[in-house]
C-alpha cells in the first residue's frame, strides 16, 4: 500500500511537471520580437483602381522665370519656385501619390503616410514624429488641412487632397 501511494505521488508530480515544461515552453516559443514587425511594414497599396474623372493628369510644378532688367543695364533672372527647391522632394512624392491613385484611411500604414506627414509638418509648422502610421492625430490634421482648403474633410487623403498639398506648397 506504500508503494501505491508513492507511485501516485509521483505520478502526479510527474504530470504537473510535464505541464509546467510545457507552459514554459508555450510562452517562450510564443513571445513576439516587436521589431519583428517593424520589418514587415509594406506601403499602402492603392484602393481606388479605376480612374475617376481628372485624376489622372498630374499637377505640374514647372517653376516659372522671369527677367528684369536693373538701372544698371545688367538683367538677372529669378525662379519663382526657388524657395520651392526644399519642398521639391515632398511635391514629388505627393505626385507620386497623384499618379498612382493612392486613397489612405485611418489605419493605413507604410511609407507613403509618412510623406504625408511629413507634409502635415510643414504646413502646421511642427516637428511631429513620422510613425507612417495614419492613426486619430493624422486624421485630424488631414481633416483640418481639408476643410481650410475647401475639400470635404472626410480624413482620407486621395489625389484631390494630394494636389491641393501640391498646390500649397507651391504657394509657399
Amino acid at each position: 500500500m506504500f508503494f501505491e501511494t508513492l507511485k501516485a505521488n509521483l505520478l502526479i508530480i510527474v504530470f504537473f511537471a510535464a505541464i509546467g515544461l510545457l507552459g514554459y515552453w508555450a510562452v517562450v516559443s510564443l513571445q513576439v520580437d516587436p521589431d519583428e514587425f517593424e520589418s514587415q511594414l509594406v506601403d499602402v497599396k492603392p484602393i481606388i483602381e479605376n480612374d475617376p474623372a481628372g485624376v489622372s493628369e498630374s499637377t505640374s510644378t514647372t517653376p516659372s522665370t522671369s527677367t528684369t532688367t536693373s538701372s544698371s543695364g545688367t538683367s538677372s533672372q529669378t525662379s519663382s519656385g526657388t524657395n520651392n527647391a526644399k519642398y521639391s522632394e515632398i511635391k514629388s512624392a505627393l505626385e507620386k501619390l497623384v499618379s498612382d491613385n493612392i486613397l489612405m484611411k485611418a489605419g493605413s500604414r507604410g511609407t507613403r503616410v509618412g510623406t504625408v506627414q511629413q507634409f502635415l509638418n510643414i504646413y502646421n509648422g511642427t516637428d511631429s514624429t513620422i510613425d507612417n502610421d495614419y492613426g486619430p492625430t493624422t486624421e485630424n490634421q488631414i481633416k483640418a488641412f481639408q476643410k481650410a482648403e475647401g475639400l470635404t474633410a472626410d480624413g482620407q487623403t486621395g489625389p484631390n487632397t494630394y494636389k491641393k498639398m501640391i498646390a500649397w506648397l507651391d504657394k509657399q
